[in-house]
């Protein structure tokens, strides 16, 4: 048989119901012994992601079996944690001394040791299977015969052990970034090494969130010098067999301040009426050879990163903005899916080929937003590129409309707009705007991928798919509790039907018409696995396809870069061996794996530089009053996002005085044992802030109506920066 995971997963599903030897599980596929050292490291691999448990050396159970969960570590300031399961439903509870030595964000395989009715399931961590991070940042404090780091991050709740030669020349109270090479035994303290003294500008902590996720911030000098050997413009060698498309009307749309343009569209009319849309991918591969320096450090990375304080490229310069880059009015290699639509924007048939193009313009999202309402602007392209915008457009509409139709999730989850000042502070966080120019994008971007997928999935070649599973099924009645809090007519029905992605389409629909879209959204969406990097196709549940990858960035996603090489040898026929095809399988199933985490790390990163700039810019509002909406509620307290800023914050139970508040997960509250006071999903309410800490990112609120004293009088009355923007626009839910 050919090795693959859903084989092999399947296979321990059907036959084996305890722990078994690797040997025991080639015995039974009949696999001949040159394929065990495959099989050996497929269920490493399968074990590291969690899909297996190792019980002892070379021997597996599935995991999730019987009384185990994997999930995500979540700490609270106490010490105590949860476990929020990959498979989604209620968060198990864990005692601190039942952690081990997990921290918070890892992904942990445990044992359920306590179901309870009233609260959450108990459960102890059994091992680790990722690491969210290994680094950390603190203050070194020295004592008799041994030093140790305190961690700087409230939710890290174990001091770091320094080995002694580590620590010699170093001073008491100096602020160092550490990485951990021995997370230690059960409650031993884990060993780090001193990898930097961070003074002055690494002090800062912007700075801090590119060491702690270890986010490079400069490429090793033989990548650029790689970089710097290629060519600055398109050769006429570079463009033998490929299809001469710059006589298109092509244009980019993309932020105003993109630097990087790996997409473009153009549309033309063809004899009969039915149209042909091109989507014109920057043909990166090209220029970055496998196994090159640039491709090494590209894999390495896995993506680019954008964070409030910094961008980290996934390519250098040379590349990222020069030649893979389609600027306008310059000749590109690109991989173009060329889509040919009838008029109501049913997909017809499709061709996959090597191009030239041409870049006719450069939009950005609001340029192209304004001229597709009809508002004159001053750099107004010839008419041509206009009609071809305008055209994409209705286009668009009709294939979203269908797409919909099919039962694709259309979350409203708004994105923040950070207004700054010339010297780089924040000035106000705005809901960003979804525009018909950020949709029309969205549209034939997601259009070219699924074409793509299907056409890799008909190759002799593995592929690399974007798959995201569907919602447990007994994540259901989980998320209907949640929803009917929100308004009784809420709800996922109890049947076949609720598996499937038209009926949580359906359900966001309606509660867009209630003015609760966004809450919703975010019910939702918590209840869902994470997109992931796969060889094993399963289809996309969010978008309702069977079959889908992402194809069009590869300026920013390695997984794209890789698509683009299998695309091109699936393009010119290329035939491999079963050995080949095997190593293949195995080596793209390792680089999914890596470019998944390296994405998820990125997602906290960026939540991190999130939460500093909102920190940031609440820091002179602490004492003030705001409305704000609760988002989540958790055993040990409930988010709240405001209203007027799209600031989120948290009310920990600690501040809720009053009485003493305990979780009702059936009504998604927490309920006050004395009062009965309810602090509810989705309610709105009085919050004054009472710290706001531009270090760390903390936001913590109070609800008004508990301790109206805590309002802080300010000793000088001035015009506050609330009152200067009175009159201003902003975007509210």
């Amino acid at each position: 048989m050919t090795l693959g995971r859903r084989a092999l997963k399947k296979y321990f599903l059907e036959n084996v119901s305890g722990p078994v030897k690797v040997k025991q599980v080639a015995r039974a596929l009949g696999l001949k012994d040159s394929e065990y050292r495959l099989l050996r490291k497929l269920m490493r691999q399968m074990a590291d992601e969690g899909v297996l448990s190792r019980v002892r050396k070379n021997c597996y159970t599935l995991a999730e079996g019987g009384d185990t969960v994997t999930g995500r570590v979540q700490l609270a300031r106490k010490g105590f944690g949860f476990i929020i399961p990959d498979s989604g439903g209620r968060d198990f509870f864990v005692k601190s001394f039942n952690l081990g030595s997990a921290f918070d964000g890892d992904r942990v395989e445990a044992r359920v040791i306590n179901k309870s009715d009233r609260g959450n399931p108990e459960a102890a961590v059994v091992r680790v299977i990722n690491r969210a991070r290994k680094r950390f940042i603190g203050i070194l404090k020295k004592r008799k015969g041994f030093s140790v780091l305190e961690p700087a991050e409230e939710k890290v709740f174990s001091d770091i052990l320094i080995p002694a030669g580590e620590a010699a020349q170093l001073k008491n109270g100096q602020k160092l970034l550490v990485e951990v090479f021995d997370w230690g035994a059960d409650r031993s303290k884990p060993l780090g090494k001193v990898l930097e003294v961070l003074e002055g500008e690494r002090a800062k902590p912007g700075e801090q969130i590119l060491l702690k996720y270890e986010l490079p911030e400069r490429f090793p000098p033989v990548v650029l010098k790689e970089s710097r050997e290629v060519p600055r413009e398109v050769r006429p060698e570079d463009i033998e067999n490929r299809k001469d498309l710059r006589g298109l009307t092509a244009f980019t749309i993309d932020p105003l301040e993109a630097q990087d343009f790996d997409d473009a569209l153009s549309v033309r009319a063809l004899p009969g009426g039915d149209f042909e849309v091109g989507v014109h991918i920057a043909d990166v591969s090209h220029y970055v050879p496998e196994g090159s320096e640039l491709d090494l450090e590209a894999h390495e990375r896995g993506l680019s990163v954008y964070l409030n304080e910094a961008y980290i490229p996934m390519l250098p310069e040379e590349l990222s903005s020069g030649i893979c880059s389609l600027i306008s009015g310059r000749d590109r290699l690109a991989i173009s899916v060329l889509i040919r639509l009838n008029p109501e924007g049913e997909l017809k048939r499709s061709w996959i080929v090597p191009a030239v193009i041409c870049s006719r313009y450069r939009f950005d999202y609001e340029q192209a937003q304004r001229l597709i309402n009809g508002q004159v602007d001053a750099t107004e392209p010839d008419s041509e590129t206009m009609k071809a915008l305008h055209l994409l457009k209705d286009l668009s509409e009709k294939r979203r409309r269908r797409r919909r139709a099919q039962g694709q999730i259309d979350f409203d989850l708004p994105e923040p707009l950070v207004v700054k000042s010339d010297k780089g502070e924040p000035l106000e966080i705005r809901r960003k705007p979804r525009l018909e120019s950020h949709r029309l994008v969205e549209e034939f971007m997601i259009t070219a991928n699924e074409i793509v997928a299907k056409r890799l999935a008909r190759s002799s070649f593995p592929a690399v798919y974007r798959i995201h599973e569907a919602p447990a099924p007994h994540t259901v009645e989980n998320i209907n509790y949640q929803l009917k809090t929100l308004n009784p007519v809420l709800f996922i029905p109890s049947s076949a039907k609720s598996h499937k992605p038209a009926a949580y389409s359906r359900v966001i629909d309606k509660a867009e018409e209630l003015g609760l879209g966004e809450l919703a959204s975010l019910i939702v969406i918590r209840s869902m696995k994470k997109a992931l990097y796969s060889i094993e196709n399963i289809g996309h549940f969010g978008l309702a396809t069977s079959c889908y990858t992402h194809f069009t960035s590869p300026i920013r996603r390695y997984p794209d870069l890789l698509v683009h090489r299998l695309l091109k040898k699936s393009l010119i026929g290329e035939k491999a061996d079963s050995k080949t095809l095997e190593y293949l399988e195995y080596e793209l199933a390792g680089i999914c794996a890596l470019c998944s985490q390296r994405e998820q790390l990125t997602e906290s990163a960026e939540r991190e530089s999130d939460s500093l700039i909102q920190a940031r810019f609440m820091h002179n509002y602490q004492g003030e009053c705001f409305q704000g909406v609760i988002t989540a509620v958790r055993s040990f307290g409930f988010s709240v996002r405001l209203e007027e800023y799209l600031v989120e914050g948290f009310v920990h139970v600690s501040r809720l005085s009053n009485d003493f508040y305990q979780l009702d997960e059936k009504e998604a509250c927490l309920k006050g044992r004395s009062s009965g006071r309810m602090f509810r999903l989705g309610q709105r309410l009085k919050l004054i802030l009472q710290l706001s800490d531009p270090e760390t990112g903390k936001i913590d609120f109070i609800p008004a109506e508990l301790d109206e004293t805590t309002i802080v009088k300010r000793k000088k009355k001035k015009e506050t920066r609330r009152e200067k923007e009175k009159g201003r626009e902003f975007f509210l839910p």
